[in-house]
């Protein structure tokens, strides 16, 4: 949870949206006793903005083939992460508690709230459930398969939670095993976890990258929705050497596009537009896929926000492009599926690719006065002012 603000300068680059508001970090002990975590704090959740938040909203990954031992959920469990923490117990074996923590991160991911009722629960030290289980874990994590420890990054990434010692004791074990030994859905899994809690600097990316370039760990397998994730992780922590992304870029080349989910390009588009890395083609494939399904596909703001954010960043697009999204917003009924950080990458999009359409802009600039502009962050502020500055507004 101690995710810093990223805001990333203006022209190719952008601006990456905030992840969270940051929590006061506190101490943290030895993983063999009670250990602190940052989820005491009272996180304020600030959304992310659109070149960010489809990436977050990827379906998650079965966190676990079936439920271990003779653990089961009821649905009301399933939808509460108190009633998932009744069913601790430190005999439990250590699959258990994984397959525990697998449904925490899934439930504090679906609904805010439970974030919330986690943060209570973490709030006493002595007596928290959930930092006993992340100790227990923690203590036996050797025993733990290959699945099971890409759970644990995946459920603490979503939690948010990097201060426990579990998240580098996983780490450690991870790269003890060697990226090359894992199958594709625990590798974008763990790519997705490091990435949401900001590890950037970890050797976990290194050795990932490694095991692709060595040919250990095989693009062919991953299905998209995997790679997507994947190369978005690397592009969000500044990973990923030229020599990677050249490997991306062919890997998805190769494959066919009419197959790919509407996020899956739009992803692949924002994580080349961050890394400012060569790909016309890619541009190319995806600007054609979308008029071959007709841009009034394209109804999500988070979607219509990455894709004009990665185009105008990357200094991609016909003008024909970006007239047909033009064309897409003034047609949409209402702007409701825009949050702040889409309404605000929009903006800067039209205005860096030189759009003077004067209707979409009023447009999104009522949406704007409607919401009350003080009910935009200061980053946000900033981008908007950008982008009406280019667009000579």
């Amino acid at each position: 949870m101690m995710l810093k603000l990223a805001a990333f300068s203006l022209g190719r680059r952008g601006y990456l949206s905030y992840y969270s508001k940051i929590l006061t970090p506190l101490l943290v002990k030895s993983a063999s006793s009670v250990s602190v975590t940052t989820l005491q704090s009272v996180r304020k959740t600030e959304l992310l903005s659109g070149t960010n938040q489809s990436i977050l909203r990827i379906p998650f990954m079965a966190i676990s083939s079936e439920a271990p031992g003779k653990i089961i959920l009821n649905p009301e469990q399933k939808q509460s992460v108190l009633e998932q923490l009744k069913l601790f117990d430190e005999a439990l074996s250590t699959k258990s508690m994984v397959f525990l923590l697998g449904w925490v991160g899934r439930t504090v991911y679906r609904r805010i709230s439970e974030m919330q009722e986690l943060e209570k629960e973490s709030s006493n030290q002595e007596s928290s459930v959930f930092i006993r289980m992340l100790n227990c874990i923690a203590d036996n994590i050797s025993e733990l398969q290959h699945r099971e420890l890409a759970v644990i990054a995946w459920s603490l990434g979503r939690i948010k939670e990097n201060r426990h010692p579990l998240m580098k004791a996983c780490e450690k074990e991870i790269i003890s095993r060697g990226l090359g030994t894992f199958d594709y859905k625990s590798v974008s899994q763990i790519a997705l976890g490091f990435s949401l809690v900001r590890w950037g600097k970890s050797s976990v990316f290194e050795e990932m990258e490694n095991a692709v370039l060595r040919g250990d760990l095989q693009l062919a397998d991953f299905d998209v929705r995997g790679l997507a994730q994947t190369v978005a992780a690397f592009a969000i922590t500044e990973n990923g050497s030229p020599e990677l992304f050249e490997v991306f870029s062919q890997n998805i080349l190769s494959r066919e596009f009419s197959t790919f989910q509407m996020n899956d390009l739009a992803q692949f588009a924002w994580a080349f537009a961050k890394k400012e890395a060569e790909a016309d083609q890619l541009f190319e494939k995806i600007e054609a896929e979308l008029f071959r399904r007709r841009v009034s596909e394209v109804v999500k703001g988070a979607d219509i926000a990455m894709l004009l954010w990665s185009f105008a960043a990357a200094k991609q697009g016909s003008e024909a492009f970006f007239s047909a999204f033009v064309n897409q917003i003034l047609k949409l009924r209402n702007l409701n599926g825009f949050k702040q950080g889409d309404l605000s990458d929009t903006v800067w999009a039209l205005g860096k690719a030189g759009v003077t359409n004067r209707q979409v802009f009023d447009r999104l600039e009522l949406e704007v006065e409607r919401r009350g502009f003080q009910s935009f962050s200061s980053k946000n502020h900033r981008v908007l002012m950008e982008g009406l500055k280019l667009a000579g507004r």
